[in-house]
């Protein structure tokens, strides 16, 4: 990732979306599946013992891997070359039983749900971060009365509270539709050549079964199907759209002439030219992850078009996108749960832009609207947010 990306993102994944970690993921992989094969004998002892001592001592030669992937068009018959000479300097004829019955679209895309894990988990967490935040922040200012804008023009009052609180529902949907998304997005990949088990013979689902609980993976026979590993990307776009939704907000509120809320201190936001300035960062990096994800995810869905039992170039350009994504979508919402944990509402200022809008349509003229009810509006705000706080039932 340039260097402008890694400030955008952070680097949280930067440790399980390496090249390194993709060819430590495919030899997890093949061991996985050489074990659960040695265990219904199918592999040898002696030929076991050698495949999981190279394994163990598998220094992986990356330049030549990156070579013979352009080559091959997919880096793992380079990998299997040097792990299996590995294992055969161990046990003559033991190199035979290196990825028996699998494909390289096995070894790839199961390596990517390995990578991807550990991201999503991140993701994840960072949500429940945001949500919890979201929802803190609805309950101590439920009747803390700020501008409501329509078309970005003032509106009349609601509560910054409320404004919180529905931020929280759209938290709370994203983190039930990604973990729905990861459970089915997550998956091994052990389906041989052309998706129908030939070579894994009549225990293909017994192996595969052995395979995914060794890896951590829920097991489903999808070589053809791409739409759960699309849908799991698309979720994370959508996750990122909200933080971006909500970023958006917050920065308006952050306008030098509006000063509603404060990034925290801790976030920076130093000018190289205007001292003066105190830029909202977190809110900048949030948005600019959403910008990168949305081509990504319509790249993603341009995917999806994968020609009969394995694509020409969609299927290895899905490949190349996820890791992007992931990162930028990590990025957004990690840096959303940093934010919304930080935030700080200036009361005094909402105040004073509820009295200067007021007295704005006093001017015109018009009748004065029940928006602009202070009493009223404050109340309603208010009984809303507490219905919704009520509704998620950590808040009561």
């Amino acid at each position: 990732m340039t260097l402008p990306g890694v400030i955008l993102t952070g680097t949280a994944c930067d440790a399980y979306l390496s090249p390194e970690a993709y060819v430590a993921a495919i030899v997890r992989f093949e061991l996985a599946l050489a074990r659960a094969q040695a265990s219904i004998g199918l592999i040898p002892s002696p030929a076991m013992r050698a495949i999981e001592s190279a394994v163990a001592d598998y220094r992986p030669d990356l330049e030549s891997i990156v070579a013979g992937g352009h080559r091959a068009g997919t880096p793992v018959v380079e990998i299997l070359d040097q792990l299996r000479s590995c294992v055969e300097y161990r046990t003559a004829g033991a190199g035979q039983y290196v990825h028996i019955g699998a494909t390289s679209q096995d070894a790839l895309d199961t390596a990517t749900a390995l990578c991807l894990q550990p991201c999503v988990k991140l993701a994840r967490s960072a949500l429940e971060r945001a949500r919890t935040a979201a929802f803190g922040l609805a309950q101590t200012h439920a009747e803390a009365p700020v501008l409501a804008r329509t078309l970005l023009q003032a509106a009349g009052i609601t509560t910054f509270g409320f404004k919180s609180a529905q931020w929280g529902v759209s938290l709370r949907g994203c983190e039930s539709r990604l973990t729905a998304a990861a459970g089915s997005g997550l998956s091994l990949q052990l389906a041989g050549a052309i998706g129908t088990g030939l070579g894994l013979g009549d225990q293909w689902s017994e192996i595969q079964t052995l395979v995914a609980g060794e890896l951590g993976l829920s097991a489903a026979r999808w070589q053809v199907p791409r739409d759960a590993t699309s849908n799991l990307l698309v979720q994370l776009a959508l996750t990122t759209g909200v933080a971006v939704k909500i970023a958006g907000d917050l920065a308006l509120m952050n306008q030098t002439e509006v000063a509603e809320i404060d990034e925290p201190s801790a976030a920076g936001g130093l000018s190289s030219a205007m001292p003066h300035k105190r830029n909202p960062v977190m809110c900048m990096r949030i948005r600019g992850c959403g910008h990168v994800v949305q081509g990504l995810s319509a790249a993603v869905l341009g995917t999806m078009d994968s020609e009969h039992e394995r694509g020409l170039g969609s299927w290895q350009a899905e490949l190349a996108i996820a890791p992007s994504l992931v990162s930028y979508a990590v990025g957004a919402i990690d840096t959303l749960a940093d934010l919304l944990e930080g935030v700080t509402f200036n009361a005094g200022r909402a105040s004073r832009n509820i009295e200067q809008a007021a007295a704005s349509v006093a001017e015109s003229g018009q009748p004065s609207p029940l928006t602009f009810d202070r009493q009223a509006a404050v109340s309603a705000a208010a009984r809303a947010t507490m219905n919704i706080l009520s509704e998620e039932g950590t808040f009561r």
